[in-house]
């Protein structure tokens, strides 16, 4: 059973050197982004190359134990308009990617087409992903809960600017809850978990100078209910463990990690190792089921270097990882690797 007592219940561990190798796309390009199969073999990422005017860009999929590239999924040369960015992996290994047209006349994104490869190490694409309020659309957040099959989305119309709608879906089979509209207590900045226990969407307000608001969202009606406030200004990172009830969040300002039990809403806060600064916030949180433990990483600290941290549900911290100087913001479980990016054109993957 989880501890909830008062103060702390961080445990410092000795801090090990990270064990990291670099890798880049196969156009030794700039990354606009990637995404990682927590559970499986494969990750994909999108870069581009700039020839004067000019784009030769690309999605790929890479091999998560050495980081070769495996496949090239989709490839444009001599592109001013179109952009190929990894959005996710869902718990089935359903891997989405956005194909984003921009106009050649007024530099806007024009279109924004969804494709989905199921699973992502068929390396094919297999179907397209529609979102109820059509494909002008800006995904602003999207869950990483792994054991169920349901992913929370929070989006923008192009239409309505700043104003969030959440809905459900079941990517690989191209289906949907209703569409809802959140309150205007819930803005861009915004992070969303799902608990597969309660069936509810988890998010947070958003509040630069004061405590963070945390809110569950009803899939089915769209109500949403306020169930604990923390920390002080913007939530960075957040991930959930349904099965010990934990969601662990981290907040920019006070530069603090949160546990918060999402039965009783009682919130463990504590700052950061190694934070004296706003600088030194933490950047990305993941659970990684298979081992228990919540990945934190915290791209600067007062050492000097970036750090990644394991941490119990509990609170504790079980262990620390120095030297790891990228933005993490994905983890595979079987092989106990975290990725992340160490500059424009460089992924690095870290032993944990």
């Amino acid at each position: 059973m989880l501890r909830w007592a008062v103060g702390a219940l961080v445990v410092l561990a000795a801090p090990a050197a990270a064990d990291q190798v670099t890798f880049h796309g196969a156009l030794h390009g700039n990354i606009l982004s990637y995404a990682v199969d927590a559970t499986g073999s494969e990750g994909m990422l999108g870069e581009y190359v700039q020839h004067g005017d000019e784009f030769d860009t690309a999605i790929e999929t890479f091999d998560l134990s050495t980081g070769a590239t495996v496949s090239t999924i989709r490839r444009r040369r001599h592109s001013n308009g179109m952009d190929f960015v990894p959005f996710g992996v869902m718990g089935d290994h359903t891997g989405l990617f956005l194909t984003e047209k921009t106009s050649r006349r007024t530099g806007r994104v024009s279109d924004d087409i969804y494709e989905t490869l199921a699973p992502l190490s068929g390396n094919t694409v297999t179907g397209t992903w529609t979102p109820p309020f059509g494909r002008r659309s800006n995904m602003v957040a999207m869950s990483r809960e792994l054991s169920s099959g349901t992913t929370v989305f929070v989006g923008e119309h192009f239409r309505t600017r700043d104003t969030l709608y959440l809905f459900s879906s079941q990517v690989s089979a191209n289906s949907f809850t209703p569409l809802w509209r959140l309150p205007k207590k819930i803005r861009v900045g915004t992070w969303a978990e799902y608990d597969p226990v309660s069936g509810l969407a988890i998010l947070n307000g958003l509040c630069n100078q004061c405590a963070v608001p945390l809110y569950t969202a009803d899939l089915a009606t769209g109500q949403t209910h306020k169930i604990a406030t923390f920390g002080k200004g913007s939530i960075t990172g957040m991930a959930i463990d349904p099965a010990d009830r934990v969601l662990c969040t981290v907040t920019e300002q006070d530069f603090s990690i949160e546990f918060t039990n999402l039965d009783t809403h009682a919130v463990q806060s504590f700052v950061l190792p190694n934070a004296t600064a706003v600088a030194h916030l933490g950047t990305f949180v993941a659970y990684d089921a298979a081992h228990g433990l919540f990945l934190v990483s915290q791209e600067h600290s007062s050492l000097g270097s970036g750090n990644l941290y394991l941490y119990a549900p509990d609170g504790t911290l079980t262990g620390t990882i120095n030297g790891v100087n990228a933005t993490l913001a994905g983890f595979n479980s079987t092989l106990r690797k975290a990725y992340g990016i160490t500059n424009a054109t460089t992924m690095v993957m870290v032993d944990y």
